[in-house]
């Protein structure tokens, strides 16, 4: 499935953390979305979560990501 979108979390002294959410948008094929947790760790990229997402969850975590981008531009 295609990427929707990918969020960032705080770097922490252990690493990265980010969550990708895949899915199909076309509404004719509706599908479910899928989340998935990445962790990098010693410079390399692991799935630590994957699972079901719903739209509603998905809409919310990308939108936070977005809000906290605007903060920190004003």
């Amino acid at each position: 499935m295609p990427i929707i979108g990918i969020t960032h979390h705080r770097p922490s002294k252990d690493g990265s953390t980010i969550s990708v959410f895949t899915g199909n948008v076309n509404q004719l094929t509706y599908s479910y979305y899928q989340g998935y947790d990445l962790e990098k760790e010693n410079g390399t990229w692991r799935i630590t979560f994957h699972g079901d997402a719903s739209h509603t969850i998905t809409g919310l975590s990308l939108s936070e990501q977005e809000h906290e981008l605007e903060e920190r531009r004003h």
